[in-house]
């Protein structure tokens, strides 16, 4: 009789869940996208995801989503970019090919109510 091994399947189930969530915008002139679109200043955005300031810089830096920072100091996220950065980098989270994602993008440019807290930075 031969020796049977046992292997075991660990099966992980995420659950997604819908946080409304409400933020005070700025219409500014984004450079990239070159038109007026609501923006958040990098305090306010990082308290609305629940981040250090420092982790959504970099998160900010490394995928290239648009700001602008004053003459004063202050630097202005825009909206547009940063949700979609982080749709992309959670549809590769998911690994789901690139487009498949692309259903679910609300477009922000003209709402700024539509902000739902629904996808988490890796």
């Amino acid at each position: 009789m031969t020796e049977q091994r046992h292997r075991e399947i660990v099966i992980v189930f995420e659950r997604q869940q819908t946080i409304r969530k409400r933020a005070r915008t700025e219409l500014r002139h984004c450079e990239d996208c070159g038109t007026v679109t609501d923006t958040l200043c990098h305090a306010t955005a990082a308290e609305l995801f629940e981040l250090s300031p420092n982790d959504l810089y970099l998160f900010i830096r490394q995928n290239h989503c648009h700001y602008d920072i004053t003459y004063l100091g202050k630097t202005y996220i825009c909206v547009n970019s940063l949700l979609e950065r982080m749709h992309q980098q959670n549809a590769a989270r998911l690994g789901l090919p690139s487009g498949e994602f692309e259903d679910t993008l609300i477009d922000h440019s003209h709402s700024s109510e539509n902000l739902q807290n629904n996808l988490r930075i890796s």
